[in-house]
């Protein structure tokens, strides 16, 4: 090998080798972090006054869904986190790959485990599959994940108020657009 390609080589190497080690660690701190949290969460908290608060799991949800590799992140989630942490996945897969998210959800939406949920001051238990498909009149029903819960009142005027679930897309917009609007 010539001295010129030897040089030409240990350039391209100088040059790519750290674009190449910093590819295979692509999540930020903050994603580390938010991460983390989801993974380990035992109660679905979902209060949206508490999205600016760092320690809580709507503000890392919203850091997951900020991150280039979200789709990665909230797949990766859904097989590692504890049942509070899936439906955290759920959502963002709503998101981030709506195939995906369809066959994802479909083993919760006849779950008969119970899931802690936090609104806002009160914590209760709620069968999964409810949580997941909510079946009422009001259930909030979003055309597809470009769609918001606000356009949704627009179209849905005497619907008697919004109920959330993940599998319409309403709380997975809330989570995401400080209550969808």
């Amino acid at each position: 090998m010539s001295l010129f390609k030897l040089t030409l080589a240990t350039a391209i190497f100088s040059v790519c080798l750290p674009a190449a080690a910093e590819a295979a660690t692509p999540y930020s701190s903050a994603s580390k972090k938010a991460y983390a949290r989801l993974k380990e969460i035992d109660t679905f908290c979902w209060d949206m006054h508490e999205s600016v608060n760092s320690k809580s799991p709507v503000y890392s949800f919203r850091v997951l869904c900020k991150d280039r590799d979200a789709d990665a992140l909230f797949k990766q989630l859904l097989k590692e986190a504890r049942l509070a942490g899936q439906m955290y996945a759920l959502c963002g897969l709503w998101f981030t790959d709506p195939v995906a998210f369809a066959v994802a959800v479909e083993p919760y939406r006849h779950s008969k485990e119970q899931i802690n949920v936090l609104r806002v001051i009160v914590e209760a238990k709620e069968p999964v599959s409810e949580f997941v498909e909510h079946h009422g009149a009001a259930a909030v029903r979003l055309n597809n994940n470009k769609d918001t819960c606000k356009a949704w009142m627009k179209r849905n005027p005497n619907a008697g108020g919004m109920e959330y679930d993940i599998i319409g897309g309403g709380l997975p917009c809330a989570m995401r657009d400080d209550g969808g609007f």
